[in-house]
């Protein structure tokens, strides 16, 4: 029978309609075994095309690429929380009423790094490094080896996008002896590490005098000419969250202000306020305070395209926040941790989402 059958949850209902209108048209029988949507991506398993020819698979599947690239990019959003198991890693989108456990684990998954081809997420849990699909939910986490010993707490993984191999970077204190400390902070050896694949261990690539406890210290930021991150990780997209990301201490014009005044019933001068442009027609407005850096805080208001009607969101409770937009969605969560996430749709101000979770981002 021609059209379409078999396990198509989580493909998104415009591409299973798309589908079963190209089995009907092309007299085919079109069999999914498995699959899900990530953004501008369909992943799906099929067991037979019965009927169908080596020319109108390319065509199906060359209609199917289009449609989806031209489509629509579902962003997802990733978080974890906690209960009485232990932790669990949660992913929701927009086209999916509820949130799906993407894994389970007895300790929270750490040093988050998502691969730039977009099929595999890499962490750390327990000592061990692991890469799960994202597009298998709930995940089949995949062991690939024990982290490096001895040389500290890793801070950062990655992949690197010259050798393709897996990359760490460690730091451990270090006494004064044989350490040339620097201005601030107390003294840190950074460790740089690359697993071998064809050998099956760690392998350290570079060891470099640090500092760190301190404001304005490196950190693990003396191994930036090493860190050629072939993808993201968690850390990035975190540093993007803040007003380092997206841009602090723009001025406003006094008409906007006055506007702010009348939405708020508070009046603000340009100093207590900045804006970010979102997108070519949106603006988010935001409370801004110093401490050793600038961090965004309440009030954060919406400027529509006209630029006269601005929408105050719910954020009252919070303190410094973090922010980060995805198509007409905005992504509000605590500065630092990205705990409590909200979802807000730009367009009309409402919340799509929210949670009682923590370290949320934006699946890139």
């Amino acid at each position: 029978m021609a059209g379409l059958r078999g396990n198509t949850h989580g493909i998104g209902s415009d591409i299973v309609g798309y589908l079963k209108a190209m089995g009907l048209h092309f007299q085919i029988n079109i069999v999914v075994t498995g699959g899900y949507r990530h953004g501008r991506r369909c992943v799906m398993h099929l067991r037979q095309l019965s009927g169908c020819c080596g020319l109108v698979l390319a065509l199906l599947l060359l209609a199917m690429q289009a449609a989806v690239a031209s489509g629509l990019d579902v962003p997802v959003l990733s978080y974890f929380q906690k209960d009485a198991a232990g932790y669990r890693w949660m992913f929701w989108q927009t086209d999916q009423a509820q949130p799906v456990t993407f894994l389970s684990a007895s300790s929270q998954p750490g040093q988050i790094f998502w691969d730039a081809g977009h099929d595999y997420v890499y962490y750390i849990v327990n000592g061990a490094v692991y890469r799960a699909r994202i597009s298998v939910r709930p995940a089949q986490a995949e062991r690939l080896t024990t982290a490096p010993a001895g040389a500290g707490e890793i801070r950062v993984l990655w992949r690197d996008r010259i050798s393709g191999q897996l990359r760490v970077a460690a730091m451990q204190a270090a006494g004064e002896r044989g350490v040339t400390t620097m201005a601030r902070g107390q003294p840190f050896i950074c460790t740089l590490l690359e697993f071998d694949d064809f050998k099956g261990k760690w392998r350290v690539v570079a060891r470099r005098a640090t500092t760190e406890l301190a404001d304005d210290t490196p950190g693990v930021a003396v191994m930036n000419d090493l860190r050629r991150e072939y993808g993201v990780s968690n850390q990035r997209l975190f540093e993007r969250f803040s007003c380092a990301g997206v841009g602090c201490r723009n001025d406003l014009s006094e008409q906007m202000l006055a506007r702010v005044a009348a939405v708020t019933g508070h009046t603000y001068s340009d100093d207590d306020l900045s804006m970010w442009k979102v997108g070519a027609h949106r603006t988010v407005l935001f409370g801004v305070t110093e401490g050793d850096q600038p961090h965004m805080t309440p009030p954060v208001l919406v400027v529509q395209p006209d630029q006269q009607s601005i929408t105050a969101l719910p954020v009252a409770d919070r303190r410094q926040l973090g922010m980060a937009a995805r198509q007409s969605l905005l992504l509000i969560a605590d500065e630092r941790t990205g705990a409590h996430p909200q979802v807000v749709d730009l367009q009309t101000g409402a919340v799509q989402f929210s949670a009682d979770g923590w370290g949320a981002v934006w699946i890139p």
